[in-house]
């Protein structure tokens, strides 16, 4: 992929922000920026595209042909892109806690804690293992 030919990411979500909620304004409040931002990325795009994306129709923006399609693609992969992250960050959540620590620790002060830290943190899942590895260290302690 040649991601100096491709326009800025920024410029991307201001028109598709444009394109799913119909206005500059609307598509400014869903992205927390101006107004005038939006159109200024939006004007950026066609200049770079060489193409009109958005007309003005009265308070309203309407996308020509060519505003279509790539609305429609850039919906597409940007739904893409939310799906991968989304997915990365459950991974994340349900991945357990680790915790390695000599079977002394784990008897007399991580077990007598570990039923009210279960019961503080129900989404969080701990795998223990207690090893005579005199090495042994903690390699998450998840805010015990």
């Amino acid at each position: 992929m040649d991601w100096l030919d491709l326009p800025s990411l920024t410029s991307l979500r201001a028109f598709s922000a444009v394109a799913e909620h119909g206005s500059y304004t609307r598509a400014a409040r869903a992205l927390n920026v101006s107004h005038a931002a939006v159109g200024q990325q939006v004007r950026a795009l066609e200049t770079r595209l060489g193409a009109t994306l958005v007309v003005r129709q009265g308070r309203r923006s309407a996308l020509t042909a060519d505003g279509q399609r790539l609305a429609r693609d850039l919906a597409a992969g940007f739904t893409m892109i939310q799906r991968g992250i989304e997915s990365l960050r459950r991974a994340e959540r349900d991945r357990p806690v680790q915790i390695t620590m000599s079977p002394a620790f784990a008897t007399q002060w991580f077990m007598p804690r570990m039923a009210d830290f279960q019961h503080r943190h129900r989404d969080i899942t701990l795998m223990l293992n207690p090893t005579v590895n005199r090495h042994a260290k903690l390699t998450h302690f998840g805010g015990l």
